[in-house]
């Protein structure tokens, strides 16, 4: 996760936000992030970054369609994360 916030420049809450479908890994990779105000941007990925989101789709089985509107990244027990929740599990005093 925190590979991605740092090649998107995205901030956590749009990170949160992701959901599989939001991802391509195809080139051009890239990712769709739900901005302030709702507003949709596409953010190009670097190559390390690529394998690792492509290593975490397939070891969580996101790689089948119905998966695509699932949370790309999800806590233990499958919850979904919040904005203080991240930064809990980076190990970060808000």
């Amino acid at each position: 996760m925190l590979s991605v916030l740092y090649d998107t420049g995205a901030r956590v809450q749009e990170l949160v936000d992701l959901s599989v479908g939001d991802v391509r890994l195809d080139p051009p990779a890239q990712l769709r992030l739900l901005g302030k105000g709702r507003e949709i941007r596409a953010v190009p990925l670097m190559g390390n970054t690529v394998q690792l989101l492509r290593s975490h789709i397939q070891e969580n089985h996101l790689d089948h369609p119905e998966q695509f509107d699932k949370p790309l990244f999800v806590r233990e027990f499958a919850t979904s994360f919040t904005n203080t929740s991240f930064w809990h599990e980076a190990n970060v005093r808000v």
